[in-house]
């Protein structure tokens, strides 16, 4: 089967599988599938693209990314994106990604078995539904002495 794909008024014609280009936001898409016969079978359809990343969480104010340390453990807080299609945060710790959810204004994850007295690094990123991701907000923090 041959297939020809029509995509915003350009042609790509030939056996090809894969992705067709789309540009961000609403696309049209046409498909025309030709047999060995030389049927021709057409789909159309509405295809939205989404590649735009969610905020990431905020360095400073009111929602900014906050570690609030005991001596083995650490709770993360942060305010949920403005992006309303911001489906989960995901925590990098030690080099291990960690997906983190929750509903309200404000957000929490917690870290524990952490040594005492040892400073940390993670990073929050947003992610949307589709998998884009904002870019990683970092903190540094110190657990506290035993």
């Amino acid at each position: 089967m041959r297939e020809i794909a029509m995509h915003q008024g350009q042609t790509t014609a030939g056996a090809f599988s894969g992705e067709v280009p789309l540009y961000t936001g609403l696309n049209h898409v046409t498909i025309v599938m030709e047999d060995a016969y030389g049927n021709m079978v057409m789909r159309r359809g509405w295809i939205y693209k989404d590649d735009v990343a969610p905020d990431a969480p905020a360095t400073q104010g009111r929602g900014r990314l906050q570690a609030h340390a005991g001596a083995d453990r650490v709770t993360l807080t942060w305010g949920k994106s403005a992006a309303r299609d911001t489906d989960h945060y995901e925590v990098i710790f030690d080099g291990t990604a960690v997906e983190a959810r929750g509903d309200g204004d404000f957000l929490a994850h917690r870290l524990t078995g952490l040594a005492p007295d040892t400073e940390y690094t993670v990073t929050v990123s947003a992610v949307d539904g589709l998998g884009n991701k904002s870019a990683a907000t970092p903190i540094v923090f110190r657990t506290k002495a035993e």
